[in-house]
């Protein structure tokens, strides 16, 4: 399963990055930002994304859930 995770906190994103590995998951790149989000969603097409409620840039991921959703069809845990 490709896993792309939403995550401004870059202890968070370490951590998540080696329970997902650990699962023989693969993570696609990281993303901090609605930007950076939606630009890996749409190159890699993960089969589900780990999503912060609240990024860094002020945006809330439960909007970017629902765009990457709508778009590539990607599932989202926020």
């Amino acid at each position: 399963m490709k896993v792309l995770i939403v995550e401004d906190e870059a202890l968070i994103v370490i951590y998540l990055e080696l329970l997902i590995e650990d699962l023989h998951h693969q993570v696609r790149p990281t993303a901090a930002s609605t930007a950076e989000a939606t630009m890996h969603a749409a190159v890699h097409l993960p089969d589900i994304a780990l999503m912060d409620i609240r990024l860094a840039d002020g945006n809330s991921g439960i909007d970017v859930a629902r765009e990457l959703y709508a778009r590539h069809g990607s599932r989202c845990i926020s």
